[in-house]
């Protein structure tokens, strides 16, 4: 679901409640004023969550005078004072109510040009500043040293008396001179005498809404519901964090999911590879940037659940119960792949999602190139079904296993094979290469990790891992430590030179991840399920 259709349903029921009270027929007790007539004072000690009003009184009316006043000394004498005392008045209201109703975390400042009459109005916000959802006060803040460019803010009035019919704001900013559009109704003319202020907080638009937005003026219905704008300033900080380079690297780490089908996805974030009943293979493209946001990072290639159902932590029904994250974003089907000899058992994509790799049932690969939609080979690779795929980052390698607990690394380019392993023990499940091509990690079903020369295709080692399976593997950007999560419910580190274990972290079970790609529509759902994180419990082994 759009995540602004609450937020419209929540305005529309906001209108009513303002509609009600501009009739002068409610009343304090009866009610049906809601939040709006409940309004937040400054001398209340704990700000409600949500609020539609803000009241500021005599004392709060003298300070924002006497700052003005200030102001007027450093500004251009060539303007009426009359004019520069209320305009700055209203930037001192404007920026008390953006810190008053944003929050005390945030930073809300003017840009460097504050004197200049023509740019009142526009602030800026620290997104760095705002404290994950879950930190206390006393936590420290995860974004706080980090050099995030500041979110651009405009913020449009209304003053004086308007009915509910004329509650419209003009001069809309282009969507590429803000980031958020935050409208305000101060219902009394803003003046060197006022004492008292109600300020209406009508609603905001992030500034991609003003895309398709067809007039000058923004109405009140067009906004959404205020009471939402503090949970989308976080869901920015969060997705900002996501995106800064992370100390914990093994926290990207997903696992199977309970959709039927396998399907991978490109490091990018937009590029899908879906499989179906029909034997076909699928390309996807999105330009959802929630969706990207929550995808990219690195390629991910996932199996069904189905075939580690007896020891999978969660699933699919108890994975129901667990939703952590849901969203939906419009996709376009770029290639449709057919020909395949049998059902798909695997699919991957290469790191810059030119290429599409799939496995089947009868043990053959068919390696795509997705922008021509052409097959560079169509390879008999092993005897049973093909479990795991994984390209090189510069996409001359490709490794492969199946269930005949064959492992073979093949030369790209030509299609050739390059080394036909003999992995020790179970099914190989989970592959990775590191950015050098110099080692090949693999981890089996029986829990076992070992460890490839690509040079020369020997075992560099085999570590008795996990006791369950192996399920997903990742290798920091230096090379040097490899992180394996397993069914057991651990994620444990390693010293990828010595094998040694350097961290066990466990009191978090394995995520899954689901992409369901609607065939008929231009929709792409995606869903994590994983259970509410108690923190993770670290040990040195």
């Amino acid at each position: 679901m759009d995540w602004t259709s609450p937020l419209r349903s929540q305005q529309t029921s906001f209108i009513t409640r303002l509609t009600y009270v501009l009739s002068e027929r409610a009343t304090p007790d009866d009610g049906l004023t809601g939040l709006l007539e409940a309004a937040f004072r400054p001398e209340t000690p704990v700000l409600p969550l949500q609020i539609e009003q803000l009241t500021f009184g005599s004392t709060t009316a003298s300070a924002l005078r006497a700052a003005s006043r200030n102001l007027i000394l450093e500004s251009d004498p060539s303007l009426s004072v009359r004019e520069l005392l209320r305009s700055y008045l209203r930037e001192q209201l404007l920026q008390l109510t953006l810190s008053t109703t944003i929050g005390a975390c945030v930073c809300a400042k003017q840009t460097a040009d504050y004197l200049d009459l023509d740019r009142l109005g526009l602030f800026e916000l620290n997104l760095a500043a705002i404290h994950e959802c879950d930190l206390d006060d006393s936590a420290a803040n995860p974004l706080a040293d980090l050099q995030v460019q500041p979110l651009r803010l405009r913020v449009l009035w209304l003053e004086g008396d308007h009915s509910i019919e004329d509650l419209a704001w003009s001069q809309a900013p282009e969507s590429d001179e803000v980031g958020l559009v935050v409208c305000l109704w101060i219902r009394e003319p803003i003046t060197e005498v006022c004492n008292r202020y109600h300020v209406v907080l009508a609603g905001f638009l992030p500034g991609a809404a003003l895309n398709g937005h067809d007039h000058a003026a923004i109405a009140v219905h067009d906004l959404l519901y205020m009471g939402g704008l503090s949970c989308y300033l976080d869901a920015l900080a969060k997705k900002i964090h996501r995106n800064q380079p992370r100390t914990n690297w093994f926290q990207t780490l997903t696992t199977a999911s309970n959709y039927v089908y396998p399907f991978a996805i490109g490091a990018d974030g937009r590029t899908i590879a879906s499989s179906s009943y029909d034997g076909s293979l699928r390309i996807w493209t999105t330009d959802n940037t929630e969706l990207i946001a929550s995808l990219a990072g690195q390629v991910r290639s996932i199996v069904p659940s189905s075939a580690f159902s007896g020891s999978h932590p969660l699933s699919s029904d108890t994975a129901e119960k667990q939703l952590k994250l849901s969203q939906s974003g419009s996709a376009v089907l770029s290639r449709h792949l057919i020909g395949h000899p049998s059902g798909i058992s695997a699919v991957t994509l290469s790191p810059s999602s030119h290429f599409a790799v799939s496995g089947c049932d009868d043990g053959s690969i068919s390696v795509w190139d997705i922008r021509t939609g052409e097959t560079c080979h169509r390879l008999q690779a092993h005897r049973t079904s093909v479990k795991a795929l994984i390209m090189s980052k510069d996409e001359t390698l490709l490794v492969s296993s199946a269930t005949d607990r064959s492992l073979k690394v093949w030369d790209l380019p030509s299609g050739n094979l390059r080394f036909d392993l003999k992995p020790v023990g179970d099914v190989t499940i989970s592959l990775v290469i590191d950015d050098q091509e110099r080692f090949l990690i693999s981890g089996t079903q029986s829990g076992q990790i070992q460890i490839w020369d690509l040079t020369d295709g020997s075992l560099r080692r085999e570590i008795a891992a996990h006791a369950g399976v192996v399920q997903a593997l990742t290798i920091d950007p230096d090379g040097t430590q490899i992180a394996s999560a397993s069914t057991e419910r651990t994620i444990k580190v390693w010293d990828l030179e010595t094998g040694k274990s350097k961290e066990t972290l466990t009191g978090h079970p394995t995520p899954l991840i689901a992409l369901a790609p609607q065939s008929g529509s231009r929709w792409v759902d995606l869903s994590l399920f994983q259970h509410q994180q108690p923190g993770w419990r670290r040990s040195n082994s």
